[in-house]
């Protein structure tokens, strides 16, 4: 008290020099305070762009493996089916036998109404295949798609391939040959594109027992429980369902295909 009174004014700039050091101790510390902040965001902006690479790198390794695997099994497929075409046909003197014909020259002749052309079929043996056997490969031209078709519909084998629904009619037999497949997000994967078709199209199956081409007739889209659309049918037609709109699955899309005839007649 007595060394303030004697040298007021140096007390008075003791007092102005500790303020201002107070004033710029808070001004690091709020310096060092938004640095740091400021660090914590970077990092966090560092990491969230490392999981996303990380995460769309994984993503389209599995996407790769899956092509991958499943253009070496359409590979293997038909060089097996080239294989039991070639054996068919020597065991037949050059023709494939038509097997479970209605006729005696080896067709199925299908219903005609009055004044329409007579349609006929070679009708393959009937196969029975086990859950999850690759039966064929299915083509579609216009949507750039080629894909396994094996026996079933599980879920984890839809993943992979396309299901033929068991108790539908097998490719190129008369009947309803229903086939079912994910919308995958990958773009052009199994149904994705399925939406694209327009009647006329051509859908290729290719079987052990030939190659069958199907011409679009009609798309529609119904509720999830209408399973009638997988009935039995008194021609030769192909049925494909995936589900609609693409990411919601709220509604079933269906196209149906009626199978190109060996041959026509009047």
């Amino acid at each position: 008290m007595g060394f303030c009174r004697k040298w007021p004014d140096f007390c008075r700039c003791l007092d102005k020099g500790h303020v201002r050091a107070q004033i710029n101790t808070t001004r690091q510390i709020s310096k060092l305070n938004t640095s740091d902040k400021g660090n914590k965001k970077r990092r966090l902006g560092f990491i969230l762009i490392a999981a996303g690479v990380i995460l769309a790198a994984v993503v389209i390794g599995i996407n790769l493996i899956d092509y991958a695997q499943n253009r070496s099994e359409i590979d293997k497929f038909r060089k097996r089916a080239g294989a039991a075409a070639v054996e068919a046909a020597t065991d037949n003197g050059g023709k494939i036998s038509a097997g479970n014909a209605e006729g005696g020259d080896g067709t199925d002749k299908a219903e005609t109404k009055d004044g329409e052309e007579e349609k006929y079929y070679i009708e393959p043996p009937h196969t029975e295949y086990a859950e999850n056997e690759t039966i064929g490969i299915i083509s579609i031209p216009k949507i750039d798609l080629e894909d396994i078709i094996k026996e079933g519909t599980g879920n984890r084998m839809l993943k992979k391939a396309v299901g033929h629904f068991t108790g539908t009619a097998n490719p190129g037999c008369r009947g309803n040959c229903c086939i079912a497949g994910h919308r995958n997000y990958t773009f052009g994967r199994h149904f994705n594109r399925l939406d694209e078709l327009e009647k006329g199209d051509e859908i290729i199956i290719t079987t052990d027992t030939g190659e069958y081409t199907y011409i679009v007739q009609n798309l529609m889209i119904v509720e999830p429980d209408q399973a009638e659309v997988l009935d039995e049918k008194k021609g030769h037609e192909l049925t494909l369902v995936t589900c609609t709109p693409l990411y919601i699955a709220s509604h079933r899309l269906i196209i149906r295909a009626e199978q190109k005839p060996d041959r026509k007649e009047r």
